[in-house]
């Protein structure tokens, strides 16, 4: 790619013969399709690699803490409110993974846990998402890995939820 952007610069700036304009359209035309692959590998990687990145791994604690929950649910918060014009595409995923992880952070505190051990494998994967959403809305500017990413997040969010539905109704009818 960089000897395609070269070429094509030193065609634009040295050449004492200017360049047809046929010319110069086919190699701009040349140097956007190579962005264009550029772009679809590194979604490719975005999607396929997500959890190969040192910082997107969980911590391995012997106490199963909701704490990044709640520093999670300020930092999107903090999202939502920014006033930046390149982030507008995110903004409504945010917005829902927030009052997702919000209505999971309070559903969680109703039930004793403690009583519940099969629980704490939700508690688990709950705070295993709030520490990789983390993770993608601090570590990367490139809105459109948020837009990537977020709704891969989310769907994982719905699975839990829908999971922790049907225990709540066990729980609830006395079956738990």
């Amino acid at each position: 790619m960089a000897n395609d952007i070269g070429s094509f610069l030193y065609f634009f700036f040295f050449t004492t013969n200017r360049v047809s304009v046929a010319t110069m359209y086919q190699a701009l035309s040349d140097l956007l399709g190579t962005l264009g692959l550029v772009k679809e590998k590194i979604k490719q990687h975005c999607v396929l690699a997500p959890n190969i990145l040192p910082g997107s791994v969980t911590p391995k604690t012997g106490v199963v803490s909701l704490f990044i929950v709640d520093s999670l649910l300020d930092d999107l918060k903090d999202l939502m409110s920014h006033k930046d014009d390149r982030i507008v595409d995110v903004k409504d995923e945010a917005i829902t993974i927030h009052d997702e992880l919000k209505l999971l952070r309070t559903f969680v505190a109703e039930i004793e846990v403690e009583r519940y051990p099969e629980l704490e494998e939700f508690l688990i994967q709950i705070r295993d998402i709030a520490y990789e959403v983390e993770y993608i809305i601090n570590s990367f500017a490139l809105v459109w890995y948020l837009t990537i990413r977020l709704p891969q997040v989310h769907e994982k969010i719905k699975l839990i939820r829908m999971l922790l539905q049907e225990m709540k109704k066990k729980y609830d009818s006395g079956m738990l």
